[in-house]
Formats: C-alpha cells, sequence, structure tokens
C-alpha cells in the first residue's frame, strides 16, 4: 500500500469511529432523555403521599396571594410534602378544573398526595383545616340568630 492510500484508510477510519461515536452519544442522551420523560409523567400522576399514612405528621402552611403556583410547590418541598415543585405545578393544571389557590393558613400532613393537597389548597376539602367549621357545633351555630 502507498503512502497515500494509507492516509486515506486512516482518514476513513477516524471519520467511521467518529461518526459511530456520535451516534452511540445520541442513542445515550435519547435514553436518558426517555428516563427523564418517564420519571416525570410517572411522578405526576403517583397516588402516594410522601410517607405512609401512620407516619404522616401534620405541617403548617401558610400560602399569601401572590404566590405563584411554583412558589407554593417549592414551599411544600421545602416542608416535605411533595418531591417536586415543577411535577406539582403540572397537577395543578391536571386537577385545577377552573380552581386556584387559595391564600391562606392550611394545615397538611406528609402522608397526603398531590390531589388531596390540592384539593385542600382549592377550599374543596376544608375538614380539619383552620377556620373550617364542621361537625355538630357548626350546624347548631348556624342555627342560632
Amino acid at each position: 500500500m502507498t503512502d497515500g492510500k494509507k492516509k486515506m484508510a486512516a482518514a476513513y477510519l477516524v471519520r467511521t469511529l467518529i461518526r459511530l461515536m456520535l451516534y452511540v452519544a445520541a442513542v445515550l442522551i435519547l435514553i436518558r432523555c426517555a428516563r427523564a420523560a418517564y420519571s416525570f409523567g410517572y411522578n405526576v400522576f403517583d397516588e402516594h403521599g410522601m410517607v405512609s399514612e401512620e407516619a404522616g405528621e401534620d405541617v403548617s402552611v401558610i400560602v399569601r396571594e401572590t404566590q405563584s403556583v411554583y412558589e407554593v410547590g417549592k414551599m411544600l418541598k421545602e416542608k416535605g410534602l411533595i418531591k417536586d415543585a415543577r411535577v406539582f405545578q403540572v397537577q395543578e393544571k391536571l386537577y385545577g378544573n377552573d380552581n386556584e389557590i387559595q391564600p391562606g393558613m392550611y394545615i397538611l400532613n406528609t402522608s397526603q398526595n398531590a390531589e388531596k393537597i390540592l384539593n385542600i389548597l382549592f377550599g374543596e376539602d376544608t375538614e380539619g383545616q383552620p377556620g373550617a367549621e364542621t361537625g355538630p357545633e357548626a350546624s347548631e351555630a348556624d342555627k342560632s340568630p
């Protein structure tokens, strides 16, 4: 083989190896993105709270009128109530049905899933919340003039 042919063969081999490495890198990036997308989607529809119901603990949360859904999600994550603020933002859109998170003070539990937490924050599930009158005492108070 002449020097020219050897150089051309070496250049061809290098180009082929670079292409092969690029294909492998593209496949690995695609796999990583697919795993991230699956994990995100799984977390959106996950029906479990952060801990089991027996191990759950009550956490006091104050939601301000100026807070965005993402900011509320970050606060809930910091308090150990949810796993991811971005997932919470998507769940708010899915479970919202034209509802908005209401400002106020809430008692949430680490065993509650995101749907339950959102129902409380929407004002739909007020049982056990500060200012919510429930039980026989509430109905008696409503009847008195």
